[in-house]
């Protein structure tokens, strides 16, 4: 993110206690904040690599540009589990959007009768 829109240090300590914050949320559908550095002109946050594409993207490459109702099912009740999660540690995402969804290349550990894909919520507004 550009350092102009967290220019002081009180931003810069707040942004330091809501990242610590964040590492803390270790569930299969959020993906995994590490820490953050910083240089003179920008913040850059450290996050797990997701191996996948936007939820966007995903549909768009649909020939119908839309799934089955069993995949759709799938993905929304992933979705609802990592924001019910972030809820019970008291965060709100407050931009859920096809963008912020990554649906990964990742195996699914959760048993299903077909292939779904792994689903991760990204981007917490910084």
């Amino acid at each position: 993110m550009r350092k102009q829109w967290s220019v002081n240090k009180q931003k810069i300590g707040s942004l330091d206690q809501e990242v610590n914050a964040l590492k803390s949320l270790n569930h299969q559908n959020i993906i995994r904040l590490y820490d953050f550095f910083e240089d003179s002109h920008c913040i850059y946050l450290v996050t797990e690599y997701i191996a996948g594409e936007s939820l966007l993207t995903y549909m768009k490459r649909k020939p119908t540009k839309r799934c089955n109702l069993e995949l759709s099912r799938e993905i929304f009740k992933q979705i609802l589990n990592g924001i019910t999660f972030c809820h019970s540690k008291g965060f709100a995402h407050r931009d859920i959007k096809l963008e912020n969804i990554l649906v990964t290349k990742q195996e699914n550990k959760l048993k299903t009768v077909f292939e779904a894909p792994l689903v991760k919520i990204i981007d917490f507004g910084f």
